[in-house]
């Protein structure tokens, strides 16, 4: 298992693991930073050259606003029942229960 990175800024990783893309997110998701998670998503799964799972572990989300909730969006769009969440962090959860989008994603609690 692959250990979440620091949160002590902002942070993307990707990593392609033999059954799961996997993008390790940590610090503030917000309007500068939600495209670099978009990108490495993208990214990701380009490298796995298939249809593995992606997988968003958000454990590590010190705060997320409205430009996070979209980018997540847009991958659900995009990845459908491939994109996962795996243990968003309580800033996550927050935005994704008050706005009604919750039940919108699937979550994993291993990759």
């Amino acid at each position: 298992m692959v250990a979440p990175p620091d949160t002590s800024e902002f942070r993307v990783a990707v990593e392609v693991l033999p059954t799961v893309v996997l993008v390790l997110v940590a610090g503030e998701v917000d309007l500068a930073t939600a495209p670099a998670v978009a990108e490495a998503a993208h990214r990701g799964a380009a490298e796995a050259n298939g249809d593995s799972p992606l997988v968003l572990d958000l454990s590590a989300v010190d705060y997320m606003d409205s430009s996070g909730l979209r980018m997540l969006n847009e991958l659900r769009t995009g990845f459908g029942d491939r994109l996962a969440l795996h243990r968003p962090s309580h800033a996550v959860v927050r935005v994704l229960e008050v706005t009604g989008m919750a039940a919108h994603f699937s979550r994993v609690e291993a990759y």
